[in-house]
């Protein structure tokens, strides 16, 4: 099987791999974090004096270039409204394919050679936003014209400090009735220095009469009123079901974010995983607000796919549980045998989770489950009893608690089982999740919940990750091939067996009152 692209960001490279083999030449995909800042500028306005803002030394270089970016989208703005934009660009600079994403305050951008005529998105590009396409087609959705004026301000390496773009942008869209739309915009975009130059910049343009920016994007500006949801939902919750579907609607945000991560080789497994968690949570506690046959049906798929995640993120676990373990063990314990074999055993165990996991994001199976998770947030399907006045969120939490305080009780009595336990964990991590769908309206009160619940999911979560740990090491103990990793792996078991009794004591302590 071949990897279907590289992608590159000095020094570190990323091979994806799919379940399909790529026949074509292997393309390669330069990956870069890129931040920077937009204003909206009057026609008639001019890039400021930057004495006093420069740093010494630093010069300031200038040129003129003409770009034309034709970009793609699926019919229904898919990738516009997850905040991501794919162009094919031409002209005197950056001419290719670009693919932008979020990355927390700034973009990284995706960049490929332009490959026969340009009307075929390039497969590799396609596949890093399959989770949000769908699969759907990419079609051209508008082709914007710019002429660019670049003030660099470089170091005495001339090397790039900040970069200024100021655009004249004429914007057209497919269709004859579609009218061009003309306007001006300056982005100033941070290159070897840091964000207090980028910042000062920034100020000094403002202080020309410079405005900070109303779209995010040239394209969602061209697209503003075409890329709006079909459903609004009000900016402060007037409904129990408000709260429940913008908290809902994070999570699927995270969820689309980690496929976006996963798809670019990015370890974003732990952070997905919770989406998952956290969505199935208010499917239970919050159960008479939905359709109880599609909540199952939903639940059932949200744990298929965590289950996925989880034979990857539980080896990441184990690894680093075990590392911490092996790290105190005495130096008369020849550990090196079982750390080498331990090593080996559990990184191929991942390597063969992760493969599994990206060959079911092409499946059909996932693609119904993204397909469902898109409809439940554009039009969450909540049944009449989310009418209800938002403070009845307060119920939910309470009942959540009380569960909670009784799976404690069962978990305090000496000859309470680890299913108990791990039932009590569940408990735990319920109550948060929904304190923290509650702490818009609730405030203190639900972040002090947050607080008290994350203790008894942390302590059992140790007690199971001990009882995984266990059971793994006296598998390999007794499948060892010599004496001396055997041993080892029996004063590992040991260890392990003693932190369970420990987290077992513990859990004796934990109280929701």
């Amino acid at each position: 099987m071949q990897d279907p692209a590289v992608f590159t960001d000095a020094p570190t490279i990323t091979r994806l791999a799919f379940d399909k083999g790529w026949d074509a030449v292997r393309v390669v995909v330069e990956q870069h974090r890129e931040r920077e800042d937009k204003f909206d500028v009057d026609t008639d306005w001019v890039v400021p004096d930057l004495t006093g803002v420069i740093p010494a030394g630093a010069m300031i270089k200038q040129r003129t270039v003409s770009l034309s970016s034709r970009y793609f989208d699926t019919a229904a703005l898919d990738l516009l409204r997850h905040g991501v934009t794919l162009r094919l660009r031409t002209g005197d600079a950056d001419a290719g394919w670009q693919l932008k994403v979020p990355d927390g305050a700034a973009r990284t951008e995706l960049r490929a050679p332009a490959d026969g005529n340009g009307r075929a998105v390039l497969p590799q590009l396609r596949e890093v936003i399959f989770g949000i396409s769908g699969g759907a087609a990419l079609r051209p959705v508008a082709t914007l014209d710019t002429a660019r004026t670049i003030t660099r301000i470089v170091d005495s390496a001339s090397e790039v400090l900040v970069e200024i773009d100021d655009d004249q942008v004429s914007a057209t869209r497919p269709g004859a009735d579609a009218p061009s739309t003309q306007w001006r915009e300056v982005e100033v975009e941070l290159g070897a220095a840091d964000e207090h130059l980028l910042s000062a910049v920034g100020q000094r343009l403002i202080g020309a009469g410079a405005q900070p920016a109303t779209s995010p994007s040239k394209l969602a500006r061209v697209l503003a009123k075409a890329a709006e949801p079909a459903v609004k939902r009000p900016a402060r919750a007037r409904t129990v079901g408000d709260l429940v579907a913008d908290y809902l609607g994070a999570q699927y945000a995270a969820l689309i974010a980690g496929d976006l991560a996963l798809r670019r080789g990015q370890d974003a497994i732990h952070a997905t995983r919770v989406a998952t968690r956290r969505y199935r949570s208010v499917l239970r506690v919050f159960a008479d607000l939905f359709d109880p046959d599609h909540a199952a049906t939903l639940d059932t798929e949200l744990a298929w796919y965590a289950g996925l995640l989880g034979a990857v993120r539980d080896r990441d676990v184990l690894r680093k549980h075990l590392g911490q373990t092996l790290a105190s063990l005495p130096p008369q314990v020849n550990a090196e045998p079982a750390a080498t074999h331990l090593e080996a055993y559990l990184t191929g165990q991942r390597d063969t989770a992760r493969q599994a996991l990206l060959r079911q994001m092409r499946g059909k199976r996932y693609r119904a489950l993204l397909a469902t998770l898109k409809a439940c947030n554009q039009r969450p399907a909540l049944t009449e009893t989310a009418g209800a006045p938002p403070r009845a969120v307060r119920a939910y939490l309470d009942r959540a608690g009380r569960t909670l305080a009784k799976r404690l009780a069962k978990a305090h009595r000496a000859d309470a089982t680890d299913a108990v336990l791990h039932r009590a964990r569940k408990a735990g991590k319920r109550t948060r999740y929904t304190a923290e769908l509650a702490a818009p309206l609730l405030g203190k009160a639900a972040r002090r919940d947050i607080k008290r619940a994350t203790k008894p999911q942390d302590v059992f979560g140790e007690h199971q990750d001990s009882i995984i740990a266990g059971d793994l090491l006296l598998n390999l103990a007794t499948e060892a091939d010599d004496a001396t990793t055997a041993f080892a792996y029996g004063v590992l078991y040991a260890h392990e067996q003693q932190r369970r009794d420990s987290t077992r004591k513990r859990a004796q302590t934990l109280q929701w009152a």
